[in-house]
């Protein structure tokens, strides 16, 4: 028997959520769940149902509309969302899936929701880790869904994440709904539902559900152990200059194991490169390597970045074609995140301000700058943000402020929060 009020402790001080409800069994299993714990307990948060209606198939838009209805029956508020346009020809799922979430995006913002539960439960959970590992996930993907994540912007919980998918087929047996057939959760052309129909044989041999979600916990639990090794070791052997470039001691780095290499250079590249595309993890096991013989090893670029020794550091600066094209106009009082590398704030009180990147700077340029940055390599220089006043007096670059009378604020993100 399910504990509701367990499963849904972690969200009992929100004011409000929203559920992704979109018919099948599961979805209509969590509506129903949350409607029944959110009537029984005190200043329960209020709930919003969101059923997206993808125009995929024929009578989408009336599997939409029963959602709603039966939402409104449990005395929730509910909204259908529609995926307007022209669909893809490829790669459907993926991007419908990016669709929904954004559309979702929009309907919490509007209706100030502060967290999305989704009903993801355990053969989700198991086919997720199935996928991972032949994917040559790492550590940390083999763990899984977290049961709180982010996805495209998108606060997510996922309370059923170790709840079979047949005592919630029960849930919804035994009520008055009526729980919608997808057609593609048939479809092997997916590679989620080849994978789905391969469980049935692993359970047989004892891999079943229950082992799955006790390796996802043991999994994230030495994850969780490597990442804080991992942010220990990375504080004390990087730093980030004043041009943003980040610099990793040759020695300490060299000193340290294998894991511990490979994750310090996952987030030394993806805090310089601002890349948010997950990146193949082989890649950067590749470049740890390289960078254990230093004798030969060569300037490369990975993700955005350039890696490359100098001196006792290695070091890894943004490449310049990814630099930011266009310039910023700063009003009093405002503040952006520049190449999401620098947090720029116009502290004046009227005066507006121009960013851009110092891509076409030259060395006539720097006369007033001390020596540490007109003695940097002008690739390094350039890749910082260039700050002028309105009369186009360079006032700063990266954290250095040239013009002390100028009020403005200039911070690196990595300093400022860490990664």
């Amino acid at each position: 028997m399910l504990n509701f009020d367990d499963l849904l402790s972690p969200i009992k001080t929100y004011k409000k959520i929203a559920l992704g409800v979109s018919g099948g069994p599961d979805s209509l299993a969590l509506m129903l769940i949350v409607a029944k714990w959110a009537a029984k307990i005190d200043k329960a948060p209020q709930v919003i149902v969101y059923s997206i209606d993808h125009k995929l198939r024929p009578n989408s838009d009336k599997e939409v509309a029963y959602v709603i209805a039966q939402a409104k029956k449990l005395g929730l508020k509910a909204r259908a969302l529609s995926w307007q346009g022209k669909k893809p020809a490829t790669g459907i799922q993926e991007k419908a899936r990016i669709a929904r979430y954004q559309l979702i995006k929009q309907a919490m913002q509007k209706d100030k929701a502060q967290i999305l539960l989704t009903g993801h439960h355990a053969y989700d959970q198991a086919e997720t880790i199935l996928m991972r590992m032949a994917h040559s996930s790492g550590i940390k993907g083999l763990g899984g869904m977290n049961k709180f994540s982010k996805v495209e912007g998108v606060k997510i919980f996922r309370p059923l994440l170790e709840i079979s998918p047949t005592l919630l087929h029960e849930i919804v047996d035994s009520s008055d709904l009526k729980a919608i057939n997808d057609p593609s959760n048939e479809n092997k052309k997916f590679e989620r539902i080849r994978w789905r129909k391969i469980l049935p044989a692993l359970f047989e041999l004892g891999l079943d559900e229950r082992q799955f979600s006790i390796f996802s916990k043991r999994i994230k639990r030495a994850n969780d152990a490597l990442e804080e090794n991992c942010l220990a070791s990375f504080e004390k052997i990087t730093t980030i200059d004043n041009l943003g470039i980040l610099h990793i001691d040759r020695q300490s780095f060299n000193n340290l194991s294998q894991e511990i290499k490979i994750r310090t250079l996952q987030k030394t590249i993806r805090y310089i490169g601002n890349d948010a595309k997950p990146f193949a993890l082989a890649k950067i096991e590749q470049l740890s390597t390289k960078m254990q013989d230093t004798e030969n090893f060569k300037k490369l670029t990975l993700h955005k970045c350039n890696i490359a020794i100098k001196g006792n550091y290695f070091e890894i600066s943004k490449e310049l074609s990814y630099l930011p094209k266009k310039n910023i106009i700063l009003n009093a009082g405002e503040r952006v995140f520049w190449d999401n590398r620098f947090i720029i704030e116009n502290i004046s009180l009227k005066e507006k301000i121009n960013i851009s990147s110092s891509i076409n700077i030259n060395r006539a340029n720097l006369r007033d700058m001390p020596s540490f940055i007109t003695s940097s390599p002008m690739s390094n220089i350039r890749s910082a943000p260039l700050i002028r006043d309105n009369e186009k007096n360079i006032i700063a670059l990266g954290t250095h402020i040239i013009n002390k009378d100028k009020t403005i604020k200039v911070r690196n993100i990595f300093t400022q929060n860490g990664l």
